[in-house]
């Protein structure tokens, strides 16, 4: 799956992808001119096997979740036998608006 996001606001935290069933590998590339904070966690929309949350990110100087300046990429992998959750991956943008470019091996990832 290849998909293109360039709806994200300072205001709101979205989730971008949410990997499907046999996805081994995504990649979230900032080819935009801001940075964004991105939560590989699920965030609080996602509850796990145990009953926890994870946590959205936020901006700011004590801002929460991975910071990805503009020409960067995060890339995460996972277990080939589909065995791990999948979680969704979610953002903000720190400042102004971008666009991300999001790559995955699995077509039903959204």
């Amino acid at each position: 799956m290849v998909k293109q996001v360039t709806s994200l606001t300072t205001g709101a935290v979205a989730t971008i992808l949410t990997p499907g069933p046999n996805c081994r590998f995504w990649s979230v590339q900032n080819i935009g001119a801001n940075q964004v904070n991105v939560s590989i966690d699920g965030g609080t929309t996602y509850i796990d096997t145990n009953g926890k949350a994870g946590q959205d990110p936020t901006t700011g100087a004590t801002g929460l979740g991975y910071i990805l300046p503009a020409g960067q990429a995060l890339t995460s992998t996972m277990d080939v036998g589909g065995n791990s959750l999948r979680k969704p991956v979610r953002a903000i943008m720190a400042t102004g608006t971008t666009t991300l470019n999001i790559v995955t091996d699995d077509s039903n990832s959204a």
